[in-house]
């Protein structure tokens, strides 16, 4: 028999018939689970979790913060966060020798807000990621189900870099619909300032049932509250650059973007007050598996 509810009308509901699609709860399991666990970022062909010393990665990422108005922010944030202060940082990040990709790689561009939880919420400082584009299917896929990133596809080939500055573009089925560049590329003596723990709202949609979710909460990579921070990992090394930066998305029609339009034209009319940081930076050795994503708690 289907799983019952009521619904707001008072009439009883039944809901889908359970089924258990992997064998004894192993872990790596995504569709189509009839093949066994499936090999990703986090776990290997068998189920088995990958380890520090099996993970490592190059990654180069340029990034622009500017400040807009708080209300336009404001209207972006779900449920459950505070804006903190009103910027937006825009992020292209490449990353290559990724381990689970046999030494492949691939490109994402980021638009994240600065934000603060809100009881019943534990207490916590983090950038929410308010879209996020990648340019390959199997990170898109595996980043969407397992971690709840908001991840969609687009064209965003590698970095163009020469001694002094940089420019990434993102575009779908032609049409460019976002570029980020610096100028003036100066290195630092000391690494840009660390990034702060994600803050993502995952939501699956119900089969069958519009506006019901399968799941619908907010996630972090922030350690649960009382643990300790990592220490500096010793096979991490980074360098840094400033340089003066500039971001714009471009507005388009459903012809142009059928399925982005809402969310690029909603970026392209955030207005840039000022640009108050741009910078690159060049990580060898990263750990970017993302097993310490979690389900935000209560506060105790």
């Amino acid at each position: 028999m289907g799983t019952k509810s009521v619904a707001a009308s008072g009439q009883e509901e039944t809901g889908p018939v359970e089924v258990n699609l992997v064998e004894n709860g192993a872990a790596g399991y995504r569709m189509p689970t009839v093949f066994g666990p499936s090999p990703g970022p986090r776990y290997k062909a068998d189920g088995t979790a990958w380890t520090r010393e099996e993970v490592s990665a190059s990654v180069h990422r340029v990034w622009v913060s500017f400040k807009t108005s708080r209300e336009s922010l404001e209207r972006l944030l779900p449920t459950g966060l505070s804006l903190d202060r009103p910027v937006v940082t825009v992020a292209t990040t490449y990353l290559k020798n990724l381990w689970w990709l046999a030494g492949r790689g691939y490109n994402f561009l980021s638009v994240s807000i600065p934000v603060t939880t809100l009881p019943p919420f534990e207490d916590m400082m983090g950038d929410f990621i308010a879209v996020l584009w990648e340019n390959l299917g199997d990170p898109i896929i595996t980043g969407r189900e397992e971690l709840g990133f908001p991840k969609l596809w687009a064209e965003i080939p590698d970095l163009e870099r020469d001694s002094d500055s940089a420019l990434a573009s993102a575009s779908w089925c032609g049409f460019s619909f976002a570029q980020v560049q610096i100028r003036g590329l100066v290195e630092q003596s000391r690494p840009n300032a660390a990034e702060r723990p994600h803050i993502v709202a995952k939501y699956v949609p119900r089969t069958g049932n519009p506006g019901a979710a399968d799941a619908s909460y907010l996630v972090t990579s922030a350690s649960p509250s009382g643990t300790p921070e990592p220490a500096a990992d010793p096979k991490v090394t980074t360098r840094s650059w400033a340089g003066t930066g500039e971001v714009s998305f471009n507005t388009a029609t459903f012809t142009e973007l059928p399925t982005l339009f809402p969310i690029v034209n909603t970026l392209a009319a955030l207005e840039i007050d000022t640009v108050e940081a741009a910078g690159l930076s060049e990580t060898e050795g990263a750990d970017i598996r993302g097993a310490g994503m979690r389900p935000l708690e209560a506060r105790s």
